[in-house]
């Protein structure tokens, strides 16, 4: 079974769904733009993963118009995310972002282009697993 969590931010980073129940409207979303809170969201969502089974395949997708602050946080909830084998992607919409630390940036045109990414990693990680 897979679960994901989500997360908004901007001006502030707010949990959208834990995960334990599906959403049951897809929130609409308006942006302003100026703002690089995502190393809330991403410690925010990281709260969240299940660390006592290894063989569950985890990542933290940061998907963006833009780059957002390494700030301290930020920075050391990827890197020990990264110890624990937990890769931190950066999808960035439009163009190469500002700044960020991540184990990889993927720059797309469409945001739908995000969900073939996440599921593709998904599939490739299970199968990974398996050979294990």
């Amino acid at each position: 079974m897979a679960s994901a969590r989500s997360a908004l931010f901007g001006n502030s980073a707010e949990l959208v769904t834990d995960g334990s129940q599906p959403l049951r409207l897809v929130p609409g979303i308006r942006t302003g733009g100026g703002t690089a809170f995502a190393s809330d969201a991403v410690t925010l969502c990281a709260e969240h993963l299940e660390f006592e089974n290894p063989r569950r395949p985890r990542f933290v997708y940061c998907i963006s118009d833009g780059g957002w602050a390494d700030c301290e946080t930020g920075v050391k909830k990827v890197r020990e995310l990264r110890q624990l084998g937990v890769p931190t992607v950066h999808l960035a919409i439009g163009g190469e972002p500002l700044a960020v630390e991540a184990d990889r940036i993927t720059v797309i045109q469409d945001p739908a282009d995000a969900m073939d990414i996440v599921g593709r990693d998904t599939v490739d990680a299970l199968k990974a697993r398996r050979r294990r």
